[in-house]
């Protein structure tokens, strides 16, 4: 092998290659800027690759749900509630450092309304959440043959008074304001 010694190429001996060989060679910084372009959904499941990789979704600066990438499963409303769970277990085993984003999306029911009512206060009071985007409408397709397509899950704006929360993204999701609070907002 050759290297280049100022302006003449020189033999090696031995030339050792110090590049990366493998993705657990890359600095974390990068292996984590890898891990921005997957759901939260895969890059929990990066987990598995290595002892490397075990933590590093964990240090994701964005939590993005989506239910259109959860596997189907026989009847329908066992991905809801895998989706359901696997967004607890990921709030559960996350440490409590801030994120700019935390966005689920799927189709809403109101038997899972606890559950949001439990992301939500955790994003804001724990995770301390810059953005937060609740999508509850995926596409029509989805929503034609469901029987939960008109329920629309109730916003608790309470919670957003001791956060850090400067973005609010809402989809097919009611919002009541406390009196006190609904004068001085434009609802769009």
């Amino acid at each position: 092998m050759w290297r280049l010694t100022g302006p003449t190429l020189a033999k090696c001996s031995p030339c050792v290659d110090t590049g990366p060989r493998t993705l657990n060679d890359l600095p974390e910084k990068i292996l984590l800027h890898i891990l921005t372009f997957f759901t939260t959904l895969d890059a929990v499941q990066t987990s598995l690759i290595s002892r490397k990789w075990r933590p590093l979704w964990s240090r994701l600066r964005f939590l993005r749900f989506s239910y259109e990438h959860v596997p189907l499963n026989n009847p329908p409303s066992d991905n809801r509630d895998f989706f359901v769970e696997f967004i607890n277990r990921a709030l559960i085993f996350r440490p409590h450092h801030p994120i700019d984003l935390f966005s689920p999306s799927f189709i809403y029911h109101h038997r899972f309304g606890l559950h949001v009512d439990s992301w939500v206060r955790s994003a804001v009071t724990h995770l301390h959440t810059r953005e937060l985007h609740l999508d509850f409408f995926i596409d029509r397709e989805y929503h034609q043959t469901d029987e939960s397509f008109n329920h629309k899950y109730d916003f608790p704006f309470t919670v957003l008074r001791n956060g850090t929360v400067v973005v609010l993204k809402l989809t097919r999701v009611e919002l009541t304001l406390p009196e006190n609070m609904a004068l001085g907002f434009v609802i769009l």
